[in-house]
């Protein structure tokens, strides 16, 4: 039995009896909210990602939220936190008292005050920015992989300039295709325009889980894809053609309703 105090959850009562690693000990949460801590986690339960991006925060008003800032994490919640740690939890029940146990959804509310400005940074400037999504549209059979392939070329050598003379940041890339065969089109391609191959890596069709082999889509794998990206040190991502990727009939690509909230965890993943 867990102890209360105040009609509350003590959530420092139980990160204590779980043994929960904590980063950094609860400081107050400026949302204003004169009551809200703060926790910073040395890990996030789902994913593992050890880089200060899990949290929980408790609200005054007793209310409890975890999360954690990688895309891959997102969805996530305080009862499936505490189902992590505690053998038993129910994380489908409603708990008497409401809100206590953090049941209850909180928005996440920023005061513009508190935002600092930044500039964009960018792949090639006024073109591509660098940590969003860019989208090439256009008619088949007009190019598209090619000029991919010709930016990741760019990438790929330092000291590259893009075609209006601008400086190209150097770095690492990951190709994604579904279109065209790594030996025979991808690598002839990268030699002709005279890419440093062991700056590209290509992420296969098939992804292995369990004794299995299943496609690879975006809705099931971002979190794989992501670990890659940061493994790599990864700063462009070409996915060609995106539609092939969807997951088939899980995301109809004819439905905006669909396609838009797999674009927004795509790009939030950037």
């Amino acid at each position: 039995m867990l102890r209360l105090a105040m009609g509350q959850f003590d959530l420092e009562y139980w990160l204590g009896k779980y043994s929960v690693p904590i980063r950094r000990c609860p400081v107050p949460y400026p949302n204003g909210d004169r009551g809200a801590r703060r926790w910073v986690l040395e890990s996030c339960p789902w994913n593992n990602h050890a880089d200060s991006s899990a949290f929980l925060i408790e609200f005054g008003s007793g209310a409890i939220s975890a999360g954690c800032h990688h895309n891959s994490c997102q969805g996530f919640g305080w009862r499936d936190f505490r189902f992590s740690f505690e053998p038993g939890y129910d994380p489908s029940r409603t708990e008497s008292g409401g809100s206590s146990e953090g049941t209850k959804p909180e928005l996440s509310i920023t005061n513009l005050a508190d935002v600092v400005p930044k500039s964009v940074a960018w792949l090639w400037s006024g073109r591509i920015p660098l940590g969003k999504m860019t989208v090439v549209a256009e008619e088949p059979d007009l190019g598209k992989s090619f000029l991919t392939l010709d930016m990741a070329t760019r990438v790929s050598d330092r000291g590259a300039r893009w075609p209006d003379g601008a400086p190209v940041p150097h770095g690492n890339i990951v190709i994604v295709t579904a279109e065209d065969d790594l030996e025979d089109t991808i690598r002839p391609r990268l030699n002709a325009l005279g890419a440093v191959a062991a700056n590209v890596d290509s992420i296969g069709l098939l992804v292995r889980d369990g004794e299995k082999d299943v496609a690879l889509s975006l809705p099931d794998h971002l979190p794989q894809i992501e670990e890659a990206i940061i493994k790599r040190n990864v700063i462009l991502l070409i996915i060609d053609p995106l539609l092939a990727f969807t997951g088939g009939r899980r995301v109809d690509s004819y439905k905006q309703s669909e396609v838009r909230p797999l674009l927004t965890r795509l790009a939030s993943l950037a």
